[in-house]
């Protein structure tokens, strides 16, 4: 058990929580683009004047109970990058049609950032040639920051993955769907 000061809309007070749920708290807030206190303080006002130590681990077996929920039914959450916007809206809805969900980025930059942000993003499907960070780029720095991730790469120009599944453009849905499947087995 480890007890903490948590500021919650300007006044201070003490919660004592083991570890994991300290850890979990952290990670809900960074992808919901949230700060810690301002996390706490939403549960806080959602739950009334009940114990708040009780309110967070209920709070913290909820949110990992939705997210095992969501991974059973087929709920991967999928990052789209293209610089090219039709091709995004496109891939975007492909897979929100095999039941993904899905964020989207323009760019090498901004995919990074949806990465860091957010724990629950399991597969990367990112475009080769973009301005900036190339398609190899955004894939390496995402695999450093997270191991488990799954990268698949888009080209209309490239014919080598360089080892990561590489879905030629342009493509149909079936060519998304066999190579997610051979890929991770997701959506």
């Amino acid at each position: 058990m480890v007890k903490r000061s948590v500021t919650i809309d300007g006044h201070k007070t003490s919660v004592s929580l083991e570890n994991e749920f300290w850890t979990a708290l952290k990670e809900i807030a960074a992808s919901r683009g949230m700060t810690f206190s301002q996390l706490v303080g939403t549960i806080k006002r959602e739950h009334g004047s009940g114990n708040l130590s009780s309110s967070l681990r209920l709070f913290v077996l909820a949110t990992f109970r939705q997210r095992s929920d969501q991974r059973r039914n087929g709920k991967r959450k999928v990052l789209v990058v293209d610089d090219d916007p039709l091709v995004l809206d496109m891939a975007a809805t492909m897979l929100e049609d095999l039941g993904c969900q899905v964020e989207r980025a323009a760019d090498g930059s901004a995919a990074l950032a949806k990465i860091d942000a957010d724990r629950d993003i399991e597969i990367l499907i990112t475009d080769v040639n973009m301005p900036g960070l190339s398609g190899f780029e955004v894939a390496e720095r995402a695999k450093r920051r997270r191991q488990n991730l799954h990268v698949i790469l888009l080209s209309g120009r490239e014919g080598d993955g360089h080892g990561l599944p590489l879905i030629r453009k342009p493509f149909l849905e079936a060519d998304l769907t066999r190579v997610m499947r051979q890929t991770s087995g997701l959506c």
